[in-house]
């Protein structure tokens, strides 16, 4: 296989993987209990969270059609491939600084499907990352 065929291979792995956080997305304020905690903010400030997760979670979904759908449009060698593989390959490596020391997380037990949960968010936040991050180095012909 050459670079280009794995570095589509890839992508095509990081969009399912994104889909698949999509799709666990609605899940995550049920498990930690948001709509109760969220209760006792101002409702402005309700509103204002919820539209930023929705904004995430499009963002997600947009991330995801584009690695499936068009990779090899985010691997063609254009400034715009490389500035789009890039703006995600920063979305998810912050992410993934932030899973590490951004969140205060002594509510939520450190055993079971929990700490699973955790170390494969963790995995595949450092996995996405690492993908968009080899796509801007095939753009920028640093890979061959």
């Amino acid at each position: 296989m050459t670079t280009y065929q794995v570095l589509l291979l890839l992508l095509l792995l990081a969009g399912v993987g994104q889909f698949v956080l999509c799709a666990a997305s609605p899940f995550i304020p049920l498990i930690l209990k948001w709509p109760a905690q969220l209760r006792a903010l101002p409702t402005l400030l309700r509103q204002v969270f919820w539209t930023y997760a929705a904004y995430i979670l499009c963002t997600h979904l947009i991330f995801a059609a584009i690695s499936v759908f068009a990779a090899r449009w985010l691997l063609d060698g254009s400034v715009m491939a490389t500035i789009m593989a890039g703006f995600i390959a920063l979305w998810w490596g912050a992410r993934f600084v932030i899973h590490l020391i951004g969140f205060e997380t002594a509510e939520v037990p450190d055993e079971g499907w929990h700490l699973v949960a955790k170390r494969a968010l963790g995995l595949l936040f450092v996995s996405l990352a690492t993908v968009y991050v080899l796509a801007v180095c095939f753009n920028l012909g640093v890979l061959p």
